[in-house]
């Protein structure tokens, strides 16, 4: 599905719970925006992002950078490519985690948007 104005959430709380092993993985994230449609492009252009509660307590690019909002998301399964104007978290814009279990999601300095990173 193709999705505008897109935020990327997490439960904390049920994060924790899954990286340390007391709960199974079930919804606890997720991409909330405006549907826009189902019909997915044929190409797949965009940065693409991931999210394992084992790894990562956020969204994250392939450098493990927080994604906090996408003009455009298009989700294909569990695959989530993002494009348009992307904004990071900051460590002031990041949701706090709810325990100590490690996690490799990195931040920007500031918040800054794809269009003026080198990608």
């Amino acid at each position: 599905m193709v999705v505008k104005n897109a935020y990327f959430n997490v439960s904390q709380s049920a994060r924790e719970a899954i990286a340390e092993g007391r709960q199974h993985k079930f919804a606890m994230a997720s991409v909330d925006g405006e549907f826009v449609s189902t019909d997915v492009p044929q190409d797949f252009e965009g940065v693409q992002l991931r999210f394992n509660p084992k790894e990562q307590h956020l969204f994250v690019d392939e450098n493990n950078n927080a994604v906090h909002y996408a003009r455009e998301v298009i989700v294909f399964g569990n695959r989530v490519y993002a494009r348009g104007g992307i904004v990071y978290h900051t460590p002031t814009t990041a949701p706090q985690r709810a325990g100590d279990y490690p996690t490799k999601t990195t931040f920007k300095a500031e918040a800054i948007s794809a269009k003026k990173m080198k990608m």
